[in-house]
């Protein structure tokens, strides 16, 4: 085997003798034309991209990447601007990640141009909703920017990495990121910066309840931008505070800070802002059962989505109208704006807006005694849950092996930089070769096999990493059968209901028997619902479920539900609006919990025990 290897490398080094006279004979492209290309074309082409792409691509038939793999890079990189600026992002991502690739096979991959390139791409597969891809660019361009001590980016990746992990959950993660990310920029000293971090981080306080946490980042924001006398991030961070102070429930302070917000707005003839204002300021009339009021601002803001057709705003602000309407017991305009609503969304497949506009129906159809329209709503409710649950399983699905063929590529560029590093050396080594007695070549050439075995070490690991992944799929996967045959077994239920429900209206039986069976799906929604939750409380509190049943057996099911949304520190109020049950049988249920906690006769707070388990 030595042997045969040895003759191998003899071969390949005699080969490898001619290349070099071959490269040395060639006339290589003058680099002072296709650099002037470039630099006109990246002068142009937000306004001329089409001729900024003529101009990058003459310049990409002369430029040699093995010669010039920098011009080759900022070339491709040009490349996908310019397809950004016609709003193609599948070509810009391709051409992105051509730019990547010749940077890490060149060895050009610790420059802060290449921590730009991870970056965008990182921000087209934000664009696209692809979080896992996005996230692995972000966290990548973070590890090189910490590795060169390139600050500005480190505290720009933190950044986006906190806001990704804060749509997903990770709260805590996402709260530390942005403060080292604050710390890094407060002593870069720009102040802008400073205050788009204090407000970043106090969305996501906002986002954890901790409304207090949040008021007060947000107002340090505040009180930077009045010092820099910038209006327009003034009017953001007054807004920001009234999502706050509403999410607390103190709606006079609310309303206070989105007037200020409308009032900026309104000097800076801001139309869009300002009819978002009006809606935030009509959704909290709302929230304080004051429909007259809150109509007024909501049919404004409404009327300015509708002529400015933006989907989403609408469809909001529709159903927030219909909600008005419904407080009044108009139930015939409170129809109408539900209805628009639906419309609307089915129009732009704006399936979470839907699902709501048909929960509203099934109530105001209920309420006013319509139990076959509320069925039909609420049986529409049901199936729509369960597709959009079914298509955002796929698209995760999807995610994962897209992220999974994107490690394959990145294992592959790695192995393809330490290919062309070994092939510069091998060229080194021939010259070497002839110039040097044989010792020196059985010396050279026992480092070469020492290196391909390494190759080969690494491409194993390479391999034993894509089991992994495909082992991550494999759970994905049997998850996602197990929610499916959930869901199929919900449908059956539905269906036996929906005949029961449709012969009691052909039989004329009493209404007051349909009304029950509607409300017997809900409940069928409801504990779905309730055993998702529970699964993945388990998954995450463990120890804590562990040591409740172990110390207090006797507790039943429901009192162990309790105990869970206490655990999250959820109020009565809020348990109430998740479990359908009256605050006052929680008020019960709570003394009869801590009596069978034992420490009824103790002034311990109930909250603050279970805590501590």
């Amino acid at each position: 085997m030595k042997k045969t290897l040895f003759v191998l490398s003899l071969f390949i080094i005699i080969i490898n003798v001619f290349t070099p006279v071959e490269r040395l004979t060639a006339i290589p492209a003058e680099p002072g034309k296709y650099q002037e290309w470039l630099d006109q074309a990246k002068a142009i082409m937000e306004e001329q991209p089409e001729k900024a792409m003529t101009l990058i691509r003459d310049a990409l038939m002369i430029i040699d990447e093995n010669d010039d793999p920098l011009a080759a890079s900022k070339a491709y990189f040009l490349l996908g601007e310019v397809y950004y600026y016609l709003d193609e992002l599948d070509e810009t991502i391709a051409n992105y990640q051509k730019a990547v690739d010749i940077n890490v096979a060149s060895g050009n991959d610790m420059t802060p141009e290449h921590i730009n390139l991870l970056g965008n791409l990182g921000y087209m597969y934000d664009v696209l909703d692809q979080k896992l891809i996005a996230l692995d660019y972000y966290e990548k361009a973070l590890k090189i920017a910490r590795e060169i001590g390139q600050k500005d980016e480190i505290a720009a990746n933190l950044a986006n990495i906190s806001q990704l992990k804060t749509i997903q959950g990770y709260y805590e993660e996402a709260l530390v990121d942005m403060e080292e990310a604050l710390v890094i920029d407060r002593e870069s000293g720009d102040e802008s910066v400073i205050a788009t971090d204090l407000n970043t981080i106090g969305r996501v306080y906002e986002s954890v309840g901790m409304y207090d946490k949040a008021i007060d980042y947000l107002e340090q924001a505040l009180e930077i931008d009045r010092r820099l006398n910038m209006e327009d991030k003034m009017a953001i961070r007054y807004n920001s505070l009234g999502l706050a102070y509403k999410g607390w429930g103190k709606y006079d302070k609310a309303l206070e800070y989105f007037e200020k917000a409308l009032q900026i707005d309104r000097d800076l003839k801001k139309e869009e802002k300002i009819a978002l204002r009006q809606a935030n300021i009509g959704s909290t009339y709302m929230e304080m059962q004051e429909p007259d009021k809150a109509i007024l601002f909501l049919e404004e803001g409404a009327g300015y989505f509708l002529k400015k057709q933006l989907p989403s705003y609408c469809a909001t602000t529709l159903n927030d109208l219909g909600r008005c309407y419904l407080q009044k017991k108009d139930y015939e305009k409170a129809e109408k704006s539900f209805l628009q609503s639906a419309e609307i969304s089915r129009k732009n497949g704006l399936q979470r807006f839907l699902m709501n506009s048909l929960d509203y129906l099934s109530r105001l159809y209920r309420e006013s005694g319509q139990y076959q329209k509320a069925f039909i709503a609420l049986s529409e409710f049901v199936m729509l849950k369960d597709s959009v649950f079914n298509e955002e399983s796929q698209k995760k699905v999807a995610e994962f092996n897209a992220k999974y063929k994107l490690d394959q590529k990145q294992q592959e560029n790695e192995l393809l930089r330490k290919d062309h590093a070994l092939s510069q050396k091998r060229h080194i080594v021939v010259i070497l070769i002839f110039s040097l007695s044989a010792l020196l070549l059985v010396i050279l050439l026992l480092a070469l096999l020492v290196r391909l075995k390494g190759n080969q070490n690494r491409r194993l690991f390479a391999e034993k990493e894509n089991e992994k992944l495909k082992m991550v799929i494999e759970q994905r996967n049997r998850e996602l059968t197990y929610n499916a045959l959930c869901i199929i077994k919900n449908n059956e239920t539905v269906a036996k209901m929906a005949e029961t429900i449709e012969e009691a209206i052909e039989s004329g039986k009493d209404p007051s028997n349909l009304n029950h069976l509607v409300r017997k799906l809900q409940h069928i929604e409801r504990d779905k619902n309730w055993n998702e939750f529970e699964i993945r409380f388990t998954k995450t509190h463990q120890v804590f479920y562990d040591t409740l049943n172990a110390r207090f057996p006797d507790l039943t099911p429901n009192e162990k539900k309790i105990c869970a949304f206490l655990k999250l520190n959820m109020s009565t109020k809020d348990i109430a609006s998740i479990t359908h049950q009256s605050v006052h049988s929680l008020n019960v249920a709570r003394t009869r919990l801590r009596r069978k906690l034992g420490i009824d006769q103790t002034d311990e707070n109930l909250v603050n025990f279970l805590s501590s388990l």
